[in-house]
């Protein structure tokens, strides 16, 4: 019986660097079934091995090809934010007052958003205050 040491110690063993399979001495006094049995095993084990490398080579070609995508995305993208920047700095800087107005008009708008429904919101409860505004 194998010991933990020395478990599938008789099956060939394959190089994952040269890719060559090295081949375990004969069975010396086996029983013909038992040789045949070895041998399919020999044979499961270095397909099993062979398939695995093979993911393996697949995966990291996967993997190498995803980062460079990712890469050229991220590179086209800071491109395009960077020539983004250099026009509109260019556009205020020929059309200041055009720029100024807009300015202007930007933050009236988000004033009107923003303090306009607080300034609706105190008209409400100040409301609710005056007894006059009661109808009898």
């Amino acid at each position: 019986m194998d010991t933990a040491g020395d478990r599938g110690s008789r099956f060939s063993s394959q190089s994952f660097e040269t890719g060559k399979t090295q081949q375990s001495p004969p069975n010396v006094g086996a029983k013909p079934g038992e040789a045949s049995a070895a041998g399919a095993a020999e044979t499961v084990k270095a397909k099993a091995q062979e398939m695995a490398s093979t993911v393996t080579a697949k995966a990291g070609e996967a993997w190498e090809s995803t980062r460079q995508g990712v890469q050229e995305a991220a590179s086209t993208v800071s491109h395009q934010a960077q020539d983004l920047w250099a026009q509109a700095t260019s556009c205020m800087s020929r059309y200041p007052v055009a720029t100024f107005l807009t300015g202007v008009g930007l933050g009236m708008l988000l004033a009107g958003l923003f303090g306009g429904s607080a300034l609706l919101a105190e008209q409400q409860r100040s409301r609710r205050h005056f007894p006059s505004d009661v109808s009898l």
